[in-house]
């Protein structure tokens, strides 16, 4: 029991330097609401503990000033974001083994400032909740009987500020655009989703990882400059799992109109093997 749920605020207007709290993205898909535009608020759950924080800003300065998350009735104060250290690296702030965040507290985030003009941010808080049942199956891909796959695809065009339609790994929706044939709408195909490697072609963004009815979705920050890899098997402990049939969903988070490309790294098991 328990899980790792996604929260995120994601903006494309000026909030240089916390100037104000930046618009909580509207696609809460973990529980969490909102008031109005800037405060997201925790689920009515004891013992939730914020894990991990993770930023993508637009540019990067040899002098930032960091932005914080404010948790209300906090006794310590804000808690300063991390940076995107070279627009290749998206940033991270590990807080193992997390900080308490009441039920239903309500949680702002005022922006970095990570150049000299309108910055556009997207930062994504990482909560343990110990009452709620993971959608996402984590195991180990078999070695026999199976083949190594590595996918191109893109999500849909992105929205500002929204997380975007989502659509499945299997090549279906959206083609796989380096010549591979698409999985077949087969239960009996098995897939391991090992890694994705994506990066944002202009701005800031990232993407949504979920499965099936969109009731826990994993979001990442990504990179403009470079590569981003997220690897699920050194995250979790082992890779995604589904079948061809009911497949993970992935979407991009977005700033403009571009859809972001994904490299998929997964393992897939046939009927009969390869």
């Amino acid at each position: 029991m328990g899980r790792f749920e996604d929260i995120v605020w994601a903006e494309a207007v000026a909030t240089n330097g916390g100037a104000a709290a930046i618009a909580a993205n509207l696609n809460q898909f973990s529980g969490y609401t909102l008031t109005g535009t800037d405060q997201i608020n925790a689920v009515r759950v004891k013992n939730l503990l914020l894990m991990r924080i993770m930023t993508s800003d637009e540019t990067v300065n040899t002098a930032p000033l960091p932005g914080d998350l404010a948790i209300d009735t906090r006794r310590e104060g804000d808690i300063s974001l991390p940076f995107e250290t070279n627009l290749s690296i998206p940033g991270v702030l590990d807080l193992s083994p997390g900080i308490k965040v009441p039920p239903n507290v309500g949680m702002n985030v005022l922006a970095n400032q990570s150049g000299a003009g309108a910055e556009m941010h997207v930062i994504v808080c990482r909560i343990w909740n110990p009452e709620a049942k993971s959608d996402f199956v984590v195991a180990t891909p078999p070695t026999d009987g199976v083949e190594m796959q590595i996918n191109e695809m893109p999500t849909d065009a992105n929205t500002a500020v929204t997380i975007d339609n989502f659509v499945d790994i299997t090549g279906r929706l959206n083609a796989y655009t380096n010549g591979q044939v698409a999985l077949p709408d087969d239960q009996r195909v098995q897939v391991w989703l090992k890694a994705i490697r994506t990066f944002v072609p202009a701005d800031m963004g990232g993407i949504a990882v979920a499965m099936p009815g969109l009731n826990h979705v994993y979001i990442y920050p990504a990179a403009s400059l470079g590569l981003t890899r997220i690897d699920f098997e050194a995250e979790f402990g082992g890779a995604l799992f589904c079948t061809a049939d009911a497949p993970i969903l992935v979407a991009g988070v977005g700033n403009g109109a571009a859809a972001i490309p994904l490299i998929l790294e997964m393992v897939v098991k046939r009927p009969g093997g390869v």
